[in-house]
């Protein structure tokens, strides 16, 4: 799912058409997107055929630690599978001169792929500071009590394969499988123009359903 302040627009889904929507993000409203998504689900999952017993959810990257977050709270998710994900949000600040940020209102960071300076609003930091107990991916990997897929690539240039470790040590409940020579997209790329997909990205769906139907 796209989150409501990602950048992206109903018409135009593949690039960043709204930067000030995409300014004006922060963690707390990614959890309430989800969150919106859950509950639709939930109430709609048998009239589309579903089974409320099998809701699961996967998160890549950032979205891995959004998607931990969720879990541990929803107790309607049966399992959960994290690619490549964050342990804490905590690198997102490590780059970032917060008093200037501060003072300026506002910091870009430079899109290579599209070419835009992409903006993101002081309040982003604000909001994470007065939510950081919410927050914390650690503290509710440790506290979830279902099983949980753990995917991560040796060559991660993004995030760390370290992070797949310190989720794992969290919690014996889930199962690790660290993809060997994968970087951060397991072979991907965007726009994706190859018939076939990458030997790393196969792994991965491949390891994802096997632990789905298990």
């Amino acid at each position: 799912m796209n989150t409501s302040c990602n950048g992206t627009t109903a018409s135009n889904l593949l690039d960043f058409a709204d930067l000030e929507s995409f300014g004006q993000n922060n963690f707390s409203k990614e959890i309430e997107d989800v969150d919106c998504v859950l509950k639709f689900i939930e109430d709609k999952i048998e009239f589309y055929g579903g089974n409320p017993n099998e809701i699961y959810l996967i998160g890549h990257s950032r979205g891995g630690g959004i998607a931990v977050l969720m879990a541990q709270r929803n107790n309607k998710i049966k399992k959960l599978i994290t690619w490549a994900s964050v342990a804490s949000f905590d690198y997102f600040f490590n780059t970032i001169d917060i008093a200037k940020w501060k003072s300026d209102g506002v910091v870009y960071t430079y899109n290579s792929r599209t070419q835009q300076n992409m903006p993101l609003y002081y309040n982003f930091y604000e909001n994470y500071i007065e939510n950081y107990s919410n927050l914390n991916v650690l503290k509710s990997a440790s506290e979830f009590d279902k099983d949980w897929l753990i995917v991560h690539g040796k060559n991660d240039e993004s995030v760390s394969v370290s992070a797949a470790y310190e989720l794992k040590n969290q919690n014996a409940n889930t199962k690790l499988h660290i993809v060997k020579d994968a970087n951060h997209t397991f072979g991907g790329k965007h726009p994706y123009t190859e018939k076939e997909l990458p030997q790393e990205s196969i792994e991965l769906i491949n390891k994802s359903i096997e632990f789905l139907k298990l």
